[in-house]
């Protein structure tokens, strides 16, 4: 990475640093991580796990949102709304 003023950024990947980053998560999203057991590499040290559980975390709520719009808001403007929203997210029909 470069800064606007051309020097360079180094992002810090120490263990320690690491670990501060992962007690910041929401305690569902820390105990879904491997077990505090292991070690501080092998507790962070899965990305694509991590972002299964914050998607099912944004899908939950998300879907929570559009039944919450169709009781106040109605199914017309809810189904635009919610398509609006799908499209923008480039989510595609399976074919």
């Amino acid at each position: 990475m470069t800064a606007i003023d051309g020097s360079l950024i180094a992002q810090d990947y120490s263990p320690k640093h690491r670990m501060s980053i992962v007690s910041g998560l929401p305690l569902v999203v820390q105990r879904g991580l491997p077990s505090a057991g292991h070690s501080c590499h092998d507790m962070v040290a899965a990305p694509l796990e991590l972002q299964r559980m914050i998607a099912g975390i944004v899908r939950r709520s998300s879907i929570g949102q559009t039944f919450k719009g169709l009781l106040t808001a109605g199914m017309l403007k809810s189904l635009t709304y919610a398509g609006a929203k799908i499209a923008k997210a480039g989510w595609r029909w399976p074919m």
